[in-house]
């Protein structure tokens, strides 16, 4: 596919990049380029949640808490009469619920859920590639404009956003770099959401990995044992996308003085992707804009496709290809499962990478990992990470998880598997820009 790329270093989505003396790329008669901003980042719990605890849990613990001292302290213990069963649903509310959910979100997700499930429509005419995410989003639409070279660069947006993405490389690495040897600087990548003449609302990295030496052999075949022998590891491939992200509520200023309307949108994304991309070449990495084809694959790629199914635009009443079930996603004959990365353990440059390398390298068809930078308070910048496993099968998909799982607590971290949230985790998982 177009944007297949083989990469043997294994470079992760975080970290600091070069230092000071590390290579810079060069124009013109030797002149350097200036070095990237760079802003703070610093994890950014699910919303609703301070560290791993919910907001509304804590709510209803200090009511209960409040609900028994104020009697007490006022020396009006009759009241507990009153305020005692209060107290205790409180207290009730506080603790209840299931896979880290307070029991009210819960039928939320439920709701949602099953809103979802009746939505799906045909998607008729559409690319193949494209095809399994529009029967859920429908309204998605893909353009190519000309960026001042003259190069097509694609986007991608529903009318609420839209959103551009880079395929990002290293510059003249060994096969086997080590995996420290030249991170992707997450806080290089975001320091676009600091530009208010941009208003860019995220910056997504995706890191999709497919193991090696074929993503169908087992575990246990000849070839497999014979390339972990010699190289580890080192997945087969391992593509890395920057996705930016426009929403023209977030931007109204910014695409009002590049002419307003659509267009000015698409020159406002453009500027912003332009940046990322400048920023990035600063640090010492390749970054090139897909064109339109190349974001279709690329999205295609992302969401595991089977090549063999599809290859011309589809008609109407076609059946659907795709299905979410509360565990799993599934498209053609491939099954997904995302997890939220809830906890991260102490974070540096050596150990950043290790981890998502760790989380990437699942015997599996594919693994997605994905960090998504929103703009934060005091010049910060939040971010969250999710992972997603897509297998052949189910017992395979359930294998990969179990393996998953093991990985995340050895390395220090937790994950919470997105139940009766597949779909918004696809979706935080592929270069769309973000979370659902």
């Amino acid at each position: 596919m177009a944007t297949a790329t083989t990469n043997h270093g294994s470079n992760g989505p975080l970290g600091p990049g070069p230092q000071d003396g590390g290579r810079r790329p060069q124009s013109g008669a030797g002149a350097r380029r200036p070095a990237p901003s760079r802003v703070q980042a610093v994890f950014h719990p699910r919303p609703g949640r301070i560290g791993s605890l919910q907001v509304i849990r804590v709510v209803f613990a200090e009511a209960a808490a409040a609900l028994v001292a104020v009697p007490i302290l006022t020396k009006h213990t009759f009241w507990l009469a009153l305020t005692g069963p209060v107290a205790i649903l409180c207290v009730v509310a506080a603790v209840a619920g299931n896979h880290g959910r307070w029991f009210g979100q819960i039928s939320a997700v439920r709701g949602e859920y099953r809103e979802r499930r009746g939505q799906r429509v045909d998607a008729p005419g559409a690319e193949a590639a494209l095809a399994p995410l529009r029967e859920t989003f429908p309204g998605l639409r893909t353009t190519s404009v000309s960026s001042r070279r003259g190069d097509p660069v694609g986007m991608i947006g529903d009318g609420t956003f839209l959103t551009a993405v880079l395929r990002v490389g290293t510059r003249t690495e060994p096969l086997r770099a080590p995996r420290t040897a030249q991170p992707l600087p997450l806080g290089v990548v975001a320091g676009v959401l600091s530009d208010e003449r941009l208003s860019a609302s995220c910056v997504q990295i995706v890191t999709h990995t497919q193991p090696a030496p074929a993503p169908h052999l087992p575990a246990h075949a000849m070839a497999v044992r014979s390339y972990q022998e010699i190289m580890g590891d080192v997945p087969g491939q391992r593509t890395t996308w920057v996705a930016v992200r426009l929403d023209p509520q977030d931007a109204a200023g910014a695409i009002e003085a590049r002419g307003g309307g659509a267009a000015g949108l698409q020159r406002t994304l453009l500027t912003a992707v332009q940046r990322v991309a400048s920023d990035l070449e600063g640090a010492g990495f390749e970054a090139a804009a897909l064109s339109e084809p190349e974001l279709i694959t690329a999205l295609g790629t992302a969401c595991a496709v089977n090549p063999q199914v599809g290859t011309t635009p589809r008609s109407a009443g076609t059946a659907h290809r795709t299905a979410e079930s509360k565990r799993a996603w599934r498209c053609d004959d491939r099954w997904h499962t995302t997890y939220w990365l809830d906890k991260l353990p102490r974070l540096s440059a050596d150990s950043t990478p290790n981890l998502v390398a760790a989380l990437t390298s699942v015997p599996t068809l594919a693994t997605s990992f994905a960090v998504t930078a929103t703009r934060g308070t005091g010049g910060s910048v939040g971010f969250s990470a999710h992972v997603r496993l897509a297998a052949h099968s189910e017992g395979q998909l359930a294998e990969a998880a179990k393996a998953l799982e093991q990985r995340a607590a050895k390395a220090g971290a937790h994950l919470t598997r997105l139940d009766g949230e597949q779909l918004p985790g696809l979706v935080a998982t592929i270069p769309l820009g973000g979370e659902a």
